[in-house]
């Protein structure tokens, strides 16, 4: 009986293989064939009359196209869709499916298949499904199930085109930057929507196109009212950013540099010029609070900026220190709480990050540690200590050194010592190994080894030459009772 469900069991993984297989060569003959692929200049694209521009002229992108289509009935268009839409016209501003006028001056019905005369019934329920000219040059660039669903259903195809004029509305921001800037080299490649604002950072190369780059950018940006370059470097220790006007709408001014974004099922308010907001973290965020046991864990945020990290952990019914320096994200911090009703979990502080750990989570740990819903559950909580600060977080490591070293002698004390869990975050250059360099950052710094189950991942590029990573880690013991840090104290004083 085990030799044929084994049996049964190799046949079937023999079959999943087989259809991947097919999947993957059908793939590959697609890649193959695909027109878009062979050819890298696009009808589509902007002219090339726009390259190298100084000032933005919406008349210079005007072009005249043909593209084709083919006529059906509109209760045709579902079964061919899901084979067809591949090859679909989808260009901004321009119905990829319309109705059919037989009486179009711009339509050419001599172009057909096989170089007959149009044969395409022409009643008011027939449509026109616009085709993409890179891709379908004639019926034989069809997909050959649409092509013999359409010889099943109207016995001959018919390949029309109609003229059609684009213009700067047309095309999608990317397209128009880079026909505009035919040098990679000086494109902006990409950019974060911050409520009305649009944020970007130019390099020093660029600046030169700033204008230019911020008035493509409004323009094809409709929610958007504001264009901001900011520098990528934190230049105060409130974590400000310099920043500049490139473009802006005239109701810009009412609306300010505040705003409302929405992330992790919370909302929140601030002043965007005065504090520190990156939506690029949010996949961050998300990982952060996936690792929470809802009602039971603790997070200490010693750089809770407005509260991306806080706010949402206290939604999820755990307790929550939130410390942050800068007056105004302090601020936000307290707006966010209650507005995400989130108060009565989180406690707001406005203090430097070391006197924060020296007090108040020094403070709050050994209560906890002692109080009854901690000592008498098998289950006990995680103590999350979060150090967004990537510039210099690790620094701040060392407020843990000796941070219960007056309580070395206490024996009630060590049995109830729960390791606080540390996720701090650091920038690396790329030249140098994350694996080699961050763990023997941390550790000079702890004056400790690393326990060996720690965690280093890697959370976004940041720059060209520069990534962000996180370390995850179990705080030893030892740590928080050093009594090196101490005598060295008062040997100094």
């Amino acid at each position: 009986m085990t030799t044929v469900n084994s049996f049964f069991r190799f046949t079937r993984q023999l079959r999943r293989h087989f259809v991947k297989l097919k999947k993957t060569l059908l793939t590959v003959s697609t890649w193959k064939m695909s027109p878009t692929l062979a050819s890298v200049d696009s009808i589509l694209k902007p002219p090339s009359c726009v390259a190298n521009l100084t000032k933005l002229d919406h008349t210079l992108f005007r072009k005249t196209i043909k593209v084709p289509y083919i006529v059906v009935e509109d209760k045709f268009i579902q079964n061919i869709a899901k084979h067809l839409k591949s090859q679909y016209l989808t260009v901004k501003g321009i119905d990829t499916i319309q109705c059919f006028q037989s009486n179009d001056s711009s339509t050419d019905h001599k172009i057909t298949h096989d170089g007959d005369g149009e044969k395409t019934d022409r009643h008011s329920s027939n449509k026109m499904i616009l085709l993409n000219p890179d891709l379908v040059k004639s019926v034989d660039n069809l997909d050959e199930r649409v092509v013999k669903m359409l010889t099943e259903k109207y016995k001959e195809i018919v390949l029309h085109w109609k003229e059609i004029e684009l213009n700067f509305g047309n095309y999608n921001v990317h397209d128009i930057i880079d026909a505009i800037f035919p040098d990679e080299e000086k494109r902006v490649k990409s950019w974060s929507i911050i409520g009305h604002i649009l944020h970007v950072n130019l390099r020093d190369e660029k600046l030169q196109y700033k204008d230019l780059i911020g008035q493509v950018l409004l323009e094809t940006n409709p929610t958007v009212s504001l264009i901001i370059n900011k520098a990528e470097i934190i230049d105060t220790k409130f974590r400000n950013f310099s920043h500049e006007i490139l473009a802006q709408k005239p109701d810009s001014d009412k609306l300010g540099t505040q705003v409302t974004v929405h992330s992790n099922n919370c909302t929140f308010k601030f002043d965007f010029a005065k504090v520190y907001w990156n939506p690029r973290l949010n996949t961050e965020h998300t990982r952060f609070l996936n690792r929470l046991d809802k009602c039971r864990d603790v997070v200490y945020d010693l750089f809770a900026g407005i509260g991306p990290f806080a706010i949402p952990a206290a939604k999820r019914n755990c307790r929550v220190l939130a410390n942050d320096l800068n007056p105004d994200a302090f601020h936000w911090l307290k707006v966010n709480s209650k507005l995400n009703k989130v108060d009565s979990k989180l406690t707001a502080h406005n203090m430097d990050a070391r006197q924060f750990v020296r007090t108040v989570v020094r403070d709050d740990l050994l209560s906890s540690w002692a109080s009854p819903e901690v000592t008498e559950f098998v289950i006990k909580p995680t103590y999350h200590v979060l150090m967004n600060l990537p510039g210099m977080a690790v620094e701040f490591l060392d407020s843990f050194v000796g941070l219960l070293a007056d309580k070395v002698d206490d024996s009630s004390l060590q049995p109830l010592v729960i390791p606080p869990m540390v996720h701090c975050y650091t920038f690396l250059k790329r030249d140098r190994s994350p694996i080699d360099s961050i763990p023997l950052l941390v550790e000079e710094t702890i004056k400790s080894k690393l326990p060996g189950d720690y965690e280093l991942k890697k959370v976004r590029a940041v720059a060209p030459f520069k990534d962000m990573f996180r370390i995850t880690f179990k705080l030893p013991i030892d740590v928080l009772f050093d009594t090196r840090t101490v005598k060295r104290q008062k040997i100094s004083n």
